[in-house]
C-alpha cells in the first residue's frame, strides 16, 4: 500500500512539473512581449517652411503597450549627411543640441509630460535604416497605453544643415538598446533555468515512479517463480519462420532434444508457413510487418540516416506495447531468461522485458547487426550476462567498440545437421559446367558481380551456365541486369525452394560460388549456411573474403576470390574448371572442416549447457 501510495505522488508531482514546464515559454513569452514590442513606427515628413523655431513640427502617435523605455526620436537627414554607423560623425555635422520637444496626452494637452526637452544625440541607442536614423531623444520609459502629442522645435542651425531644399523626417519607433538586449536575454535565461528545473524534476519523479513499478513487478514475479512447478529460457526472433534462418530453427530443435524447456517467442510472424514437425512459436503480433524484416533495415537505414541514440528513443516510443506483451509472454512461460536472437529489435525488447521482471537476458550476434549497428551497442550488452558469437569477424567487430564485453562474449557456430547433408560427388560437367548460388537477393550477397562475371565467361567461350536459388528486395533489378547482359539462356531463377529441393539442386551443380561482398553501410555476412551444406555435400565451393567467410573457406577447403570483382570471379572460376585433379582433395579438406567445427548436433549441447549455466 505503502508502494502505491508513493507511486500515485511521484505520478502527480511528474504531471504537474510538466505542466509548469510547458507553461513557462507562454508566460515568458507575453511577459517578453508587452516589455519589448511598441506600436508600429509614426513618421512625420518636414521641408524648410513647414517647421521652424517658432513653428514646432506636430507628431501624434498612439502607444499601445504600457512599457517602453527605449520608445525615441529619430530624425533622418538628407543623403549628403554620411553618418556612417558614427554617433560622432553624426554630432559633427547637425550639432550638439539641435532643439527641443514637449510631450503630452492627445486629450490632456495641457499636462506636459517633456516640456521643452533639449534634443541630442542618444548615444545609448543605436542608429537605424542604414545609419540614416539618428536617435536625438529617449521618450519616457513609463509612459502608459493611449494617444500622444509630440511638439519638436528645432534650432536655425539645424534648418541651416538642412539647406534651402532639405528634407527631413522625424520618426517616433521603438529602438533597442545594448541594455534592451541584456534584459531579454537575462529573462529568457531565467526562464530556461526554471524550465529546466522543472524538466528535471518531472523527469526525477518519473524515474522514482518507475522505479517503484519496476521494484514491485520483479517481487510479484520472484514469488512467482518459487511457487512454478517449472520455469523455461526465452528465445526471442525479430520474424519466425524465415526461409533464410534454417540455423535457428535447426538450433531449436536440437536445443529442444537436449532437455532444455525453450519457449520460442517472436514478435512478428515470418516469411514462410511453419511445417509441423518446426518448433512453434507465439507471436507478440498476429500478422508479420516487412518495415521489421531484417533483410531490409540496412536499406531503410541507408535512405534515412539516423544517429543510433535518436534510432533507440524511436524504437522504445513505437515498441511500447511490444515491451509490455513480451513481458506477459514471459510471465505466463515462467521464464528465467531470455535469449535475443540478433542485437537489434529483439536484443532491445528482451533487455527492457528482462528489467521489467528482474531476470536476466542475452544476446546472439550475427553480422548485420553489429556492423551495421542500429542501436548503441553500449546499451545493448552492457548489462547482458553473456554474448553468442557465431564468427570470429562478428565477435572482433564488437569487442573492438566494446572492449569491456569480451569476457561475456561465448564464440559458438550454429553449424548444419550432417545426418542430413551426406558428403557426394559433384555433377560432371555435361557438357557445361553448373554453378549454383543459394541466398538472399540483398546487396551484401554480390550476385550483381556473379552476373557479370558469367558474361566474361560466356565471352570467353567457357561451357557455364548459373542457378540462383532465393529471392529478396533485388529480385527484379538482378533480372533486369541478366537481361541486359543477355544471359537467358544460361542462367535459371529458382525462387525460393524447400531444404530438400535445395539439397538436390546441389547435387545437380558442379560448384557453389558465394561472390559476398561489404554492402554500402557496412553489412556483411558472417558463416552462411549455404557454404557449409556444399560443403557438406562434397560441392565445390569459389567464395569472396568478406565477412566471416573465410573462418570456412580457404585455399585448402576452397577456391579463394582475391578481389570481389566480376573479372576476379571470372579468374576464380576458370582456375577452378582448369585443377579438376585438385577437386576431391579440396572437397574432402572441406567436409573434414564441417565435420570437425561446424556438427550441428555436437554444438547443440555446447549451447545448451552455456545457458544451463545462467538459468
Amino acid at each position: 500500500m505503502r508502494d502505491k501510495t508513493r507511486e500515485l505522488l511521484y505520478s502527480i508531482f511528474t504531471v504537474v512539473a510538466y505542466m509548469v514546464a510547458l507553461a513557462l515559454p507562454f508566460v515568458a513569452y507575453f511577459i517578453l512581449e508587452e516589455h519589448h514590442f511598441a506600436s508600429n513606427p509614426v513618421d512625420l515628413r518636414l521641408v524648410p517652411d513647414s517647421w521652424s523655431p517658432t513653428k514646432p513640427a506636430i507628431i501624434e502617435f498612439t502607444h499601445d503597450f504600457n512599457h517602453a523605455h527605449s520608445m525615441a526620436l529619430f530624425i533622418s537627414l538628407p543623403q549628403k549627411l554620411d553618418f556612417s554607423k558614427s554617433h560622432r560623425r553624426a554630432t559633427g555635422q547637425i550639432g550638439t543640441e539641435f532643439g527641443w520637444i514637449s510631450l503630452s496626452k492627445s486629450e490632456k494637452p495641457d499636462q506636459k509630460l517633456l516640456d521643452n526637452h533639449p534634443l541630442n544625440i542618444v548615444y545609448s541607442l543605436q542608429l537605424a535604416e542604414n545609419n540614416q536614423f539618428v536617435p536625438i531623444a529617449k521618450l519616457p520609459h513609463d509612459l502608459k497605453q493611449g494617444g500622444y502629442t509630440l511638439e519638436v522645435t528645432p534650432t536655425q542651425a539645424l534648418l541651416d544643415s538642412l539647406g534651402p531644399r532639405g528634407q527631413a523626417i522625424l520618426r517616433v519607433a521603438y529602438q533597442s538598446c545594448p541594455l534592451d538586449f541584456a534584459y531579454t536575454a537575462v529573462n529568457l535565461l531565467g526562464f530556461a533555468i526554471i524550465m529546466a528545473i522543472f524538466i528535471a524534476a518531472g523527469s526525477f519523479a518519473e524515474r522514482k515512479r518507475r522505479r517503484i513499478i519496476r521494484y514491485r513487478s520483479r517481487k510479484l514475479y520472484a514469488r512467482l517463480l518459487n511457487t512454478a512447478p517449472q520455469t523455461s529460457i526465452a528465445f526471442l526472433y525479430a520474424q519466425y519462420p524465415k526461409w533464410s534462418e534454417t540455423f535457428l530453427r535447426q538450433d531449436l530443435t536440437l536445443l529442444q532434444q537436449q532437455n532444455l524447456n525453450v519457449k520460442p517467442i517472436s514478435i512478428f510472424q515470418g516469411d514462410c508457413e511453419p511445417e509441423a514437425h518446426w518448433p512453434k512459436a507465439e507471436y507478440l503480433n498476429a500478422t508479420s510487418n516487412s518495415n521489421q524484416n531484417v533483410a531490409t533495415a540496412s536499406t531503410i537505414r541507408q535512405l534515412i540516416f539516423l544517429p543510433k541514440q535518436i534510432n533507440l528513443a524511436i524504437s522504445i516510443w513505437k515498441h511500447r506495447k511490444n515491451i509490455e506483451k513480451l513481458r506477459q509472454q514471459l510471465t505466463q512461460a515462467r521464464a528465467t531468461h531470455v535469449h535475443a536472437e540478433f542485437a537489434d529489435l529483439p536484443a532491445l525488447l528482451a533487455k527492457l522485458a528482462a528489467d521489467k521482471l528482474g531476470i536476466s537476458y542475452s544476446v546472439g550476434i550475427h553480422a548485420f547487426d553489429i556492423h551495421a549497428a542500429k542501436y548503441p551497442p553500449k546499451w545493448i550488452f552492457q548489462k547482458a550476462a553473456f554474448i553468442t558469437a557465431c564468427n570470429n569477424a562478428a565477435a572482433d567487430a564488437l569487442v573492438q567498440t566494446l572492449p569491456s564485453v569480451k569476457d561475456k562474449i561465448r564464440r559458438i557456430n550454429h553449424g548444419i545437421d550432417l545426418e542430413l547433408w551426406t558428403y557426394g560427388e559433384p555433377h560432371e560437367p555435361n557438357p557445361s559446367h553448373r554453378i549454383i548460388f543459394v541466398g538472399r537477393l540483398v546487396p551484401k550477397k554480390g550476385v550483381h558481380l556473379l552476373l557479370r562475371a558469367l558474361r566474361l565467361l560466356l565471352d570467353r567461350e567457357r561451357q557455364v551456365s548459373l542457378t540462383i536459388v532465393g529471392t529478396g528486395p533485388l529480385e527484379l533489378e538482378l533480372k533486369a541486369l541478366a537481361h541486359r547482359l543477355n544471359l537467358g539462356p544460361h542462367i535459371a531463377w529458382m525462387g525460393r525452394q524447400a531444404p530438400e529441393d535445395v539439397r538436390r539442386l546441389l547435387r545437380n551443380s558442379t560448384c557453389f560460388c558465394a561472390p559476398a561482398i561489404v554492402a554500402p553501410d557496412g553489412d556483411q555476412d558472417g558463416i552462411p549456411n549455404t557454404i557449409l551444406e556444399a560443403m557438406a555435400a562434397g560441392i565445390p565451393v569459389i567464395a569472396t573474403k568478406a565477412g566471416s567467410i573465410q573462418e570456412a573457406v580457404n585455399e585448402k577447403t576452397g577456391w579463394v576470390i582475391d578481389i570481389p570483382s566480376p573479372k576476379d570471379i571470372a579468374k576464380t572460376i576458370d582456375i577452378f574448371i582448369d585443377s579438376k585433379h585438385d577437386w576431391n582433395r579440396r572437397r574432402l579438406n572441406a567436409r573434414n572442416l564441417v565435420e570437425k567445427n561446424f556438427n550441428a548436433r555436437k554444438l547443440a549441447k555446447e549451447r545448451a549447457e552455456i545457458f544451463r549455466n545462467q538459468s
